[in-house]
């Protein structure tokens, strides 16, 4: 697809030609049984079978703005796949799906996974975002995916705001589902805003130790040991500050409390300032969740009661997206928390904790942030 743009001014102006440029469905494929016609400007799917089907865009996006006008039939649903893939047996679609929501329930405009692990961001008890779909009636639709950040807009109002790393580039396509649904779309079209990719971390050049223990550290790998009779923190701090964010790390645990920090900077009786995220294998003690040192104390959850995250054997994998004021950490591939906290700050420093007066013995291996890789053309 080309992507056009001119500078007005001191601004660039991006103008996007509609996905369908060279004849209906050029480059498109059809999986499942559903049709799919076009009749003037508009696109229509017509359902009635027993499986989910789907028109798939030729190729991959990863950082994008989308808009689409849609009108479905009351009674139906369907969605707006995005950075998704065609499944090895090629009849279905896999990834994330911007709903389409006729029901009672009103969730249009959230994030689904099809065939990717179901809801990840419904619109339970947010009467102002379940109101933005009008059925039976033209809705537009914006989604904006821009690294671990997928949002979306039904008629102007904002909807979805969540982040996630599972994929970061994938198909386009838009579903009829099964059962009885007739849906058509109208003046489609992408603007391409480049990809992320994720980049590995190197132990040796992009942290440096400080304070107390002992971290013997290879190029993907960092062993913290930390005996009970030291009361001095250690500290294995980046060298630089980050802004936005996606860090995933690995960690085995073996005994004592640590942590990742984030948005941190040096100062303190702990040497350090700022949110970590909990390190402790022993059960109970909210691994996973959000605490502020020289702060706040535990910001997510304030009770360890309940609280369902603990570790297993062996490596253990964080995954901490912060962009803004927004936060979310998924701990061995499970959503423990998202939410937002103004007084994260816009940056600041990456760390790993030894505490004191502890004995402390952990590995974090295989550091890698997710990066903008290319921009989108010009």
């Amino acid at each position: 697809m080309t992507i056009l743009s001119s500078i007005v001014g001191s601004a660039l102006v991006m103008t996007a030609d509609p996905l369908f440029t060279e004849g209906p469905f050029a480059g498109w494929t059809s999986v499942g049984p559903a049709a799919f016609l076009m009749d003037g400007e508009r696109l229509m799917g017509r359902g009635g079978e027993s499986v989910n089907s789907f028109l798939v865009s030729p190729r991959t996006y990863g950082d994008f703005e989308l808009k689409v006008d849609l009108n479905i039939k009351p009674g139906g649903n369907s969605g707006i796949q995005i950075r998704s893939e065609v499944t090895e047996d090629g009849r279905a679609v896999s990834g994330y799906q911007i709903e389409v929501d006729t029901s009672e329930r009103r969730w249009s405009g959230g994030v689904y996974g099809e065939r990717f692990g179901g809801w990840r961001q419904n619109l339970e008890g947010r009467p102002k975002a379940q109101a933005a779909f009008r059925n039976g009636a033209w809705n537009t639709y914006r989604i904006v995916c821009e690294g671990p950040r997928i949002r979306s807009w039904v008629n102007g109002v904002p909807v979805a705001d969540y982040l996630d790393a599972d994929r970061v580039e994938g198909v386009i396509a838009l579903q009829v589902h099964s059962g009885s649904c007739d849906i058509e779309w109208k003046n489609l079209n992408i603007t391409d805003r480049g990809r992320h990719e994720w980049r590995a971390m190197d132990f040796t050049k992009d942290f440096a130790p400080r304070g107390g223990g002992t971290w013997t550290v290879q190029p993907q790998q960092a062993r913290g040991t930390q005996v009970r009779s030291s009361p001095e923190y250690g500290l294995l701090f980046s060298t630089k500050p980050w802004g936005d964010f996606v860090l995933s790390v690995d960690c085995e645990w073996t005994a004592g409390n640590s942590g990742v920090y984030f948005r941190a900077k040096a100062g303190g009786f702990s040497g350090i300032t700022g949110i970590q995220c909990e390190v402790d294998g022993r059960p109970g003690r909210r691994a996973a969740g959000l605490y502020e040192t020289n702060g706040r104390g535990w910001v997510h959850p304030t009770s360890g009661e309940g609280w369902p995250h603990d570790f297993k054997p062996g490596p253990n994998r964080y995954e901490i997206h912060c962009v803004g004021d927004l936060v979310a950490v998924d701990f061995n591939g499970q959503r423990a928390l998202q939410r937002r906290d103004p007084a994260l700050g816009t940056e600041g420093h990456f760390a790993f904790q030894l505490h004191g007066s502890e004995d402390v013995d952990l590995v974090f291996a295989n550091p890698k942030v997710l990066v903008k890789a290319t921009p989108g053309p010009s």
